[in-house]
């Protein structure tokens, strides 16, 4: 059996060891997260806040029972125009950055600016170049004007950001990124320098 100076000494040897080992741990566990998961945070964000207005929408759809339009475009334009009207009801006090927050607007733009490497980064940048311009003072709230064209979004870019729901959609105005309602035809939400111009 080993005597207790032997066990001792095995002791004092093993003891700093482990406490060296544990705090190199507890230094690697306490350095700052990796930019993937601190954008995947504020993505999660973007999505729970995304969700709380797709529960706006719905009671907002439901408080007068809206029917579905029928085929004529007099009766999809009058469920449009009620369907927005309940939802600015609904969200009265919305303001710019409700959803798109700074830190989930500058997420967003980095993705894009991903988006725009590459080859298909090239086709993207002429999408956008070619695409018919638009002036338009952006308001949360505010209906998409009719008789302004809905600039299509390049599927490259739009493969770069988080899936929507059906009922919404993103669309590029300017260097502006909105998020819109595709039913109600109402802006949701917008941020700015989305895009770097081509």
């Amino acid at each position: 059996m080993p005597s207790m100076s032997i066990r001792n000494g095995f002791l004092g040897y093993l003891l700093p060891a482990v406490v060296l080992a544990s705090a190199g741990s507890a230094s690697a566990f306490q350095g700052s997260p990796p930019v993937a998961n601190a954008d995947a945070k504020i993505l999660a964000d973007f999505n729970s806040r995304v969700g709380e207005y797709m529960k706006v929408r719905k009671k907002a759809g439901e408080s007068r029972k809206l029917k579905k339009p029928v085929d004529s475009q007099a009766s999809i334009n009058r469920h449009q125009q009620i369907l927005a009207h309940e939802i600015r009801e609904e969200r009265e006090k919305a303001r710019q950055g409700d959803i798109f927050t700074p830190e989930i607007a500058d997420v967003f733009r980095r993705l894009i600016a991903q988006a725009s490497q590459g080859s298909k980064g090239v086709q993207m940048k002429q999408s956008l170049k070619h695409a018919e311009p638009v002036n338009l003072v952006l308001k949360v709230n505010r209906a998409y004007p009719e008789e302004l064209p809905l600039q299509s979004s390049p599927p490259t870019l739009l493969a770069n950001l988080p899936a929507l729901p059906k009922e919404l959609d993103f669309r590029v105005v300017g260097s502006n990124l909105i998020l819109r309602d595709r039913e109600a035809n109402l802006i949701i939400d917008f941020f700015d320098q989305a895009i770097k111009k081509p």
